[in-house]
């Protein structure tokens, strides 16, 4: 992974601050709705990318950080209520 420039890191949290009123508008209801939509975006995308390309252990070691990570964006919704 190439590693960010201060110009790169600069842009991120300008962008960042610029959407995070749109997200506050969301609500907590409308920000969990998000992180499920997004979830069952990276799933339908990672299985179909690893049904493609299934090639043995690295892929299997993929599954596993794909599982964790499903693990977390499921998690998310519920946790933000007790914020």
């Amino acid at each position: 992974m190439p590693a960010a420039s201060a110009a790169d890191v600069n842009t991120a949290v300008r962008r960042a601050q610029a959407a995070q009123p749109g997200r506050e508008r969301l609500g907590l209801d409308g920000q969990a709705a998000c992180f499920t939509a997004l979830r069952q975006q990276l799933v339908a995308a990672v299985r179909s990318w690893l049904d493609a390309i299934d090639c043995g252990d690295p892929v299997r070691a993929m599954r596993t950080d794909v599982d964790i990570c499903l693990g977390y964006l499921d998690a998310y919704p519920s946790m933000v209520y007790g914020v």
